[in-house]
């Protein structure tokens, strides 16, 4: 089967699926009580179940719940969808499941069956477990920065998403436009799992709209909202475009500017206003624009008229047709547009301002200097200390060529001593610190690489120089001693295993975040294991 036709079948059984699907959701959820007829019921003559769902449904002023189950159906056909999937690798397994676990939360906090702090709670576990399963960002190659960013993406997006399952069309329309991106970007790049995983979601969305459009009978729930943003924040970790880093972050920022403008509003406006930050309200973009006098349908489709136009840019800056200076100029412009815009209406008139934000930003900032502070001065000592032990090791290689093993021996052992020095200054506590910090992070893990590398290659010398015995090794009479040459062949040998070890690990660091001495001594040590 070729991927064309992959993927115009998963899209195909998508939309066909969350059609038949949506159906039997409406069908169920007619069988309820009439949203009118319950709310103005006395819960005193009610069931105790019903009653319960009343409360539920006064306490939100939401539809029926069953209403709102529209993330069984959209994962419904998103699964059917990936069933033309050739080969699911393991860790899209251990998404997959996570997707169906939010799903599961979603559609059990609309039915009242667990507390709504689940909710707030499941993006962040569902990032934990992800980049545990194997799918990870690599924005700044460092270790545990990439995991705070794999963690917040999913988190964010699930959540930002889960925002919009209230408006009717613009979930399931951002959605689909979104994934409209992702199927350009991963198609054109044959990366046939992801393109049918965006072409699945795409049929999905589009589906689904046939239930959401106003009057809409069917919601996405908090279910539908965050697995929709689960599987794009897994789909934008694991598309791959042809940008060197760190320009190749430009694309997944474009691809899904609005929804995180909608967030940023949301979680800026509910800090300055002092609003609590997992509770409902109405204060998202749309929210906005109404208040602004546009009406909800126009609203509705300029947003994703917008996300449309930030999905093409994305996909030419993804294929190299528009600079990312460009491409991100376009999407900024978008951006700062709407945040003026919205950012002006009143949509927080039970609150009162306060100044969390600027205690928040005091607080950042202060914790970033904290934590630069000791890396810097320890990375500035072991700068000198790996320079120190550099010149040692070099002496040391230079007496092992003129035959003087005892002192290349105890030249090794100095130098050792100097990288293991350095490698102790850049270990501490609070130097570990600095590993949260951008652009810190990876200098810091390539500088402590480096000094391991050099402590190694430091006693694999002094252990290779010290049996060594130049006089017995010397030609005489046109023969050399066969059972010396034995006696050194393990040290040789295992000199000539770490030397290819050490050089891969150097060879792996990544030198796009590191800053000019870090860049410059990596190439050095590069050049000398050459040699």
């Amino acid at each position: 089967m070729t991927n064309l036709a992959r993927w115009s079948l998963a899209f195909t059984v998508a939309v066909g699926v969350v059609l038949a699907a949506g159906a039997a959701l409406r069908a169920y959820a007619r069988r309820a009580p009439k949203p009118s007829r319950l709310m103005r019921a006395d819960p005193t003559t009610l069931s105790s179940r019903a009653a319960a769902r009343l409360r539920a449904a006064r306490q939100r002023g939401l539809d029926i719940p069953r209403r709102r189950l529209g993330g069984v159906v959209l994962a419904l056909a998103i699964g059917a969808g990936l069933t033309f999937t050739p080969v699911l690798p393991g860790r899209f397994v251990v998404a997959l499941l996570v997707a169906v676990g939010l799903v599961v939360v979603g559609a059990l906090a609309e039915l009242g069956r667990v507390q709504l702090g689940s909710v707030v709670f499941a993006p962040v576990v569902a990032g934990v477990i992800t980049y545990a399963g194997g799918i990870r960002a690599h924005p700044t190659d460092g270790s545990l920065l990439d995991f705070l960013a794999t963690v917040l993406w999913i988190a964010a997006l699930a959540t930002a998403f889960r925002g919009f399952g209230d408006t009717p069309g613009l979930t399931a329309g951002l959605g689909a436009t979104i994934a409209l991106g992702l199927f350009a970007l991963s198609g054109f790049a044959e990366q046939s799992l992801i393109a049918t995983m965006s072409a699945a979601l795409g049929g999905a969305c589009l589906g689904f709209l046939a239930y959401n459009l106003r009057p809409a009978s069917l919601f996405p729930g908090r279910s539908g909202g965050m697995l929709v943003g689960f599987v794009l924040a897994i789909c934008t970790i694991e598309v791959e475009v042809p940008i060197a880093a760190p320009g190749h972050l430009a694309v997944p920022a474009i691809l899904l500017a609005i929804p995180l403008l909608d967030l940023g509003m949301v979680a800026v406006g509910r800090i300055h206003h002092g609003c609590p930050l997992a509770k409902h309200r109405g204060d998202h973009l749309t929210h906005r624009l109404e208040a602004g006098g546009m009406k909800l349908d126009v609203a509705i489709g300029l947003l994703i008229f917008l996300q449309f136009a930030m999905s093409v840019v994305a996909v030419f800056v993804g294929r190299g047709v528009l600079p990312e200076p460009i491409g991100l100029g376009i999407a900024a412009f978008v951006v700062v547009v709407m945040a003026f815009i919205t950012a002006r209406q009143l949509v927080y008139t039970d609150a009162t301002e306060v100044r969390a934000l600027l205690w928040i930003g005091g607080a950042g900032l202060v914790l970033l200097i904290v934590a630069s502070v000791p890396a810097v001065l320890a990375g500035i000592e072991a700068r000198e200390m790996l320079d120190d032990g550099r010149q040692v090791a070099e002496a040391a290689v230079e007496a092992a060529r003129n035959g003087e093993p005892d002192q290349a021996a105890a030249k090794f052992a100095e130098a050792a001593e100097q990288f293991d020095r350095a490698r102790s200054q850049l270990g501490g506590p609070l130097v570990t610190a600095g590993l949260l910090v951008p652009v810190l992070s990876p200098n810091l893990e390539a500088a402590r690489e480096l000094s391991d590398a050099g402590v190694d290659l430091a006693r694999a010398g002094e252990r290779l120089t010290k049996p060594v015995d130049p006089e017995r090794l010397r030609v005489r009479g046109g023969q050399v001693s066969l059972e010396e040459v034995r006696k050194i062949t393990p040290s040789l040998s295992e000199a000539a295993t770490l030397l290819a070890d050490t050089r891969e690990r150097v060879d792996g660091i990544e030198t796009d975040y590191l800053l000019p001495p870090v860049r410059d001594a990596l190439d050095e040590v590069g050049r000398e294991l050459s040699r």
